[in-house]
């Protein structure tokens, strides 16, 4: 059985205005010890949820979960030095 994950997404969503749908229910999920690359077309999403991983951007729903910080519902706890942060 593996570990439990170190980092996992559950079903990012982002529009941004305009109603472009950069993702839809984008999951992802790493165990310690892996690696993983995120490949797609252009306009695919992938820029956008490593943003929303690194805190650039907010989700519109979905969760992250990170060994080190516990669950973040609705994005809205991820890292300190994102304009998202909550205590």
């Amino acid at each position: 059985m593996k570990e439990e994950p170190i980092l996992r997404l559950e079903n990012i969503c982002k529009i941004f205005p305009g109603g472009v749908e950069a993702n839809k229910d984008a999951s992802l999920t790493v165990h310690k010890g892996e690696i993983h690359a995120i490949v797609g077309e252009n306009g695919a999403g992938k820029s956008t949820l490593m943003n929303i991983l690194y805190g650039v951007h907010q989700a519109d729903s979905g969760s992250i979960f990170s060994k080190a910080l516990g669950w973040c519902t609705n994005i809205l706890c991820w890292y300190p030095h994102s304009p998202y942060w909550k205590m």
